[in-house]
């Protein structure tokens, strides 16, 4: 095992059903996942502080956790030996606060999203095997920090496309936007068509990234 800083994550708590090495899919064993800035790590219980059961109260939901990023085994947890899925993983060690400032996400046509707080903008790539096609890819995760101005400029773009109802639409379709505010909680949604306001809010995003 390589071990890594000690370091405070933002990000949601994630289930998914465990894969043995014949790709055979369990229906009664799911692995736990931390999930932040586009990366997935495997959370490895039996070297953590956070109970699994602890963990389970607040999947999905977008907290801090003060974490120790290790490289190794993810599956031994003792001497004996055993066959053993190896990448990066996380070693749990406390819950930090719940993030509940205002947040806006927006994804794009292709599935691209776009996270926006106070004090800074994620890039959320698709992959190339979540793609609809299989052979598209959003490049690279990317995040910046950005000032207050910025999010005031942004926020007031978001607003301004809520209220636009002109372009807003009522089903999901390629190459349609979709944007979300976040409120204490409480997120808001609207659908948009190919438009003007959406390559100019692309591209205001994207200015943010500096892309």
């Amino acid at each position: 095992m390589t071990a890594k800083t000690d370091t405070t994550l933002t990000g949601k708590i994630v289930k998914e059903a465990f894969v043995n090495q014949r790709g055979k899919v369990s229906d009664k064993i799911f692995d736990m996942f931390l999930e932040s800035k586009g990366k997935k790590y495997f959370i490895k219980f039996c070297e953590g502080k956070v109970l699994r059961e602890k963990l389970e109260k607040i999947v999905g939901k977008e907290m801090q956790f003060r974490v120790e990023i290790c490289e190794g085994e993810w599956d031994k947890c003792s001497e004996q030996e055993v066959q053993s899925r190896v990448g990066d993983y996380v070693k749990m060690l406390e819950l930090k606060t719940v993030a509940t400032g205002e947040k806006l996400s927006y994804a794009d046509g292709s599935g691209n999203v776009y996270v926006i707080k106070k004090e800074s903008i994620e890039y959320i790539p698709v992959k190339k095997e979540n793609s609809s096609s299989g052979e598209y890819s959003g490049g690279e995760p990317l995040s910046k920090s950005i000032t207050e101005e910025a999010w005031t400029k942004t926020k007031k773009e978001f607003d301004s496309l809520f209220k636009n109802k002109k372009i807003q639409i009522k089903n999901r379709m390629m190459g349609t936007g979709l944007l979300s505010i976040t409120k204490k909680g409480k997120e808001t949604i609207v659908l948009i068509a190919k438009s003007p306001e959406m390559e100019n809010l692309e591209k205001s995003l994207k200015k943010l990234l500096g892309l």
